[in-house]
């Protein structure tokens, strides 16, 4: 019997042996799912206010608009040279734009907003945005727009036209072109914190701007084309019916119609040449600043 249970033992032995390998062989350094995990995440550090904190790492470009780092890009822009992001020093305060020729901040230009009054941007601020073309459809909007300090663009000299823009953003753009200044609290959970809560509270306590069904505002969310259409039209105190033949075919019976017509009339809005507007497309950067800017000279926007 015992010579029986010597080899049982012995073969259980080898076994438990094996299994202890065999466990210590998958955690080895490399195979695990924490290992191939490593480095995939990353930070995006905003500010709130004029300050800049520091940047999260080396080719990281500070967004003026939003106030906040963004990750470096791939994309070399022709005559560009990419700012090392440390290097540049806190912004002094909101409205400043950076000058990367310079390497200095440039003050915001005084504005008057009265009609057909409007301020003459900086000699060199054309050459801040090293991206945009001269006399392109919207170097004038946004050369204009950025003197005025309504729009900025990033630390290495470019403005990036083809962005979108988030609803954030364009909460704060028309805050500046409005001439309001940012404060309270917005009606909405998911902007409180953030750096454009001042905004979007001033925008959707002046009836301009409006959440979501659900009590959001999503701050991040891309805008789109029909909602800066009915955020300028409620600027400007314009209605949001329309009687007249609709113009712009993928119109007809949505909720914007009323709105972009309205906005058509006045010479702000345009539509592509498949006779669309594209309600749904999200807008980008160019789009944006060349809306408002068409609102400069209107009496009711220089009212407010």
């Amino acid at each position: 019997m015992t010579r029986n249970i010597r080899p049982l033992a012995l073969a259980l032995t080898v076994c438990a042996l094996m299994i202890l390998v065999g466990g210590v062989a998958t955690a080895s350094p490399g195979s695990s799912e924490m290992g191939s995990h490593t480095g995939m995440h990353s930070t995006t550090t905003t500010s709130v206010g004029g300050a800049m904190p520091p940047a999260p790492g080396p080719g990281w470009c500070w967004d003026d608009d939003s106030h906040c780092w963004l990750p470096p890009t791939t994309t070399t822009l022709p005559g560009v040279t990419p700012t090392t992001a440390g290097a540049v020093p806190p912004c002094p305060g909101p409205g400043y734009w950076w000058d990367e020729a310079g390497r200095r901040w440039c003050a915001p230009t005084t504005v008057t907003t009265g009609p057909g009054s409007p301020s003459a941007p900086p000699a060199d601020h054309a050459a801040h945005f090293s991206d945009i073309p001269m006399g392109c459809w919207y170097d004038e909007a946004v050369t204009d727009l950025a003197g005025r300090g309504v729009i900025g663009g990033f630390a290495d000299g470019t403005f990036r036209a083809d962005l979108p823009i988030s609803r954030a953003q364009f909460a704060a753009m028309m805050g500046r072109m409005l001439g309001v200044q940012p404060g309270g609290q917005a009606p909405f959970a998911d902007v409180h914190g953030t750096w454009a809560e001042g905004w979007i509270a001033a925008m959707a306590q002046g009836g301009i701007m409006q959440g979501y069904p659900d009590g959001t505002f999503g701050p991040d969310r891309q805008i789109t084309r029909a909602q800066c259409a009915a955020f300028v039209a409620r600027a400007l105190g314009l209605p949001d019916d329309w009687t007249d033949a609709v113009q712009f075919s993928d119109l007809a019976g949505t909720w914007a119609c009323g709105y972009v017509h309205q906005l058509w009339r006045q010479g702000i809005v345009s539509g592509y040449a498949d006779g669309m507007f594209g309600p749904d497309d999200h807008i980008s950067r160019a789009q944006a600043a060349a809306m408002l800017w068409r609102c400069s000279d209107l009496p009711a926007f220089a009212a407010r």
